[in-house]
């Protein structure tokens, strides 16, 4: 599940009221923004249907790696 634009502002908020003295200018936003920048924007995969039998087929598998791939959750190689 991604963080949301409001859960963002809340971090933000609680991080910007630290009491971190002269250094405490927008430091929320800016932490923020480096999350966002380290986690290459990862987003929700597409939706995988559970496996039909007790172990996963290999085109099961597939289409999870696929899934988690396209999020940018995992490494395309």
């Amino acid at each position: 599940m991604a963080i949301t634009q409001a859960q963002k502002d809340e971090v933000s908020k609680l991080l910007d009221n630290l009491n971190l003295g002269t250094k405490k200018a927008e430091v929320g936003k800016k932490i923020l923004a480096l999350i966002d920048e380290a986690s290459g924007g990862i987003s929700q995969g597409v939706a995988v249907p559970d496996a039909a039998g007790a172990a996963p087929t290999a085109a099961e598998f597939k289409a999870l790696l696929d899934s988690l791939r396209g999020s940018g959750a995992i490494a395309a190689s």
